[in-house]
């Protein structure tokens, strides 16, 4: 009897789950991503969007855009 789960869409046959995905996509782009929620907390980002803050994705993760952008960068921020 086969076990395995029937693949999710969208994710590729190699990755075992979706979060085992979004974990070597976040480990792998050179893209600056992130994924903010409603109260404009950063909940993911890659590792190259740490870095552009100096910081490593677990110090990014579970900030507010104000406290990584500082007050003058997050009302420029705001304005556009």
């Amino acid at each position: 009897m086969d076990t395995r789960k029937p693949p999710t869409p969208g994710i590729p046959e190699q990755f075992a789950s979706a979060d085992d995905f979004v974990a070597a996509f976040a480990a792998e782009s050179g893209g600056l991503v992130s994924y903010v929620d409603s109260r404009e907390r950063v909940l993911f980002c890659t590792r190259r969007l740490a870095a552009w803050f100096g910081s490593t994705p677990e110090g990014v993760w579970g900030r507010t855009l104000r406290e990584l952008h500082g007050e003058v960068g997050y009302g420029q921020f705001k304005e556009s």
